[in-house]
């Protein structure tokens, strides 16, 4: 799309009188929520209102008139030019990043395009964002952040009310919970500091107490190394022998003390449950569990260094007995070699989730459950005529069921999928 070629002009009377005059409204009642988030969907380029975590809505009002209106919610996870530009370590992040505040929408509506109202708008919204905030969240906003197209915009009302450009993102955007999709529209990156130093205080080794009272605190985290970790359990193993009783070895003892002194180490001190949230996975390490339907964990395998969880799913399965019982598994794991395993190999069934961005298979899907009517109803006639069937051929009432002769295609139906022993046709019946 290319760039709109605006030329400066200075703001009429009454446009000065509108700019004078105008207020900040915080939109709290639902209908004023409806509104904006309608306004964005009809009318803002990306025509959507969907908005993370935290958040406000504001309206530049003049007498009752809404002139523009903006959207702040929280603050990207990962952000490299702001993240350097704060100078904080990733646990300080981890910790501190509900202080930092994303403007998500800023939008004036069409009629109103008067020079200078952007700015304006911009102050007004700085004036009291932060207070507004820890009103609503119970702590302060100290730094703001925002993303420019600049395909859409050049980024000029930011520039003017104070902020500062960082660079550009990297043109990736997450299309669902686990999935990234690269789009190389890569936006300008602008960040506005609320309150003087903001970013030496975000990356001081204590934060200050009115900015820590507020935040939630975030659990424990291990910072240890794989091959530290792997040291200490070393350690432990020859110095302290095992005292359990046989029943009682489902873990190593040297693992368990390891972990319950990295928790200690990193300030878990109240109990067992702690200590589970905590865990390994916090080490650097990834594992994939199996658990049963009541929640009863089955057992759990690394990630290999480099690798991914598809292949430790398949190691997983290896370990356990699936005659009969039906495997529930997220998309990563919607895969033949899963499928094959599960059904041929270990006698199970499953049940695999599909997205959209498994398009091929997602397509595929869509073809086969298309709206069709179902046997024994086929014909509404005679619902009993079952469509393809030869005439007077004999039903199986047992077909499907274990124990029966496979159906034509030669898959059996039943729970037990592993290779059968040759069967001979009962007397009268060919074998095709």
């Amino acid at each position: 799309m290319a760039k709109r070629i605006t030329h400066f002009r200075r703001p009429t009377a009454d446009e000065q009188t509108v700019l004078r005059e105008m207020h900040l409204k915080l939109l709290v009642g639902p209908k004023d929520i409806q509104r904006c988030d309608q306004i964005l969907i009809e009318q803002h380029y990306l025509h959507s209102a969907q908005l993370v975590g935290e958040q406000l809505r504001y309206a530049a009002v003049w007498k009752g008139q809404w002139l523009a209106v903006a959207t702040w919610s929280a603050a990207a996870l990962h952000l490299k030019a702001r993240d350097a530009f704060i100078g904080w370590s990733q646990e300080q992040r981890r910790q501190r990043l509900p202080l930092v505040v994303n403007n998500s929408r800023l939008y004036v509506l069409a009629q109103y395009h008067y020079p200078n109202l952007v700015s304006r708008f911009m102050k007004l919204l700085l004036g009291r964002l932060s207070a507004d905030w820890e009103r609503a969240w119970d702590h302060p906003v100290v730094l703001a952040e925002s993303f420019v197209d600049p395909a859409q915009y050049r980024g000029t009302a930011y520039k003017v009310s104070g902020w500062s450009q960082l660079g550009h993102t990297r043109g990736w955007k997450r299309s669902a919970v686990d999935f990234y999709e690269k789009h190389d529209h890569p936006k300008q990156v602008w960040i506005r500091e609320l309150v003087k130093n903001a970013c030496a205080k975000l990356r001081a080794p204590e934060l200050t107490t009115q900015w820590a009272l507020g935040l939630n605190k975030v659990p424990p985290r291990c910072t240890a190394k794989v091959k530290e970790i792997g040291s200490l359990m070393e350690r432990l193993g020859r110095t302290i022998p095992e005292f359990r009783r046989k029943q009682g070895l489902t873990y190593p003892i040297a693992g368990m003390l390891a972990l319950m002194a990295m928790a200690t180490f990193s300030g878990v001190a109240r109990g067992y449950e702690d200590l589970a949230d905590y865990a390994i996975r916090h080490a650097g390490l990834e594992s994939l569990s199996a658990v049963d339907g009541t929640g009863r964990w089955l057992g759990s395998t690394l990630v290999a260094e480099g690798s991914n969880e598809i292949p430790a799913g398949r190691q997983q399965l290896a370990k356990l007995d699936l005659v009969g019982k039906i495997v529930l598994s997220d998309a990563a794991h919607t895969q033949v070699a899963h499928a094959r395993q599960i059904l041929y190999e270990q006698g199970g069934n499953y049940l695999m989730t599909v997205k959209k961005n498994q398009k091929e298979l997602f397509e595929t899907l869509e073809t086969l459950f298309t709206k069709q009517r179902f046997s024994p109803s086929t014909h509404g006639a005679n619902p009993r005529d079952d469509a393809g069937e030869q005439p007077g051929a004999t039903r199986n009432p047992g077909a499907g069921w274990p124990g029966s002769f496979p159906p034509a295609g030669g898959l059996p139906r039943g729970s037990d999928h592993r290779p059968a022993p040759a069967t001979h046709p009962p007397p009268g019946q060919k074998d095709h």
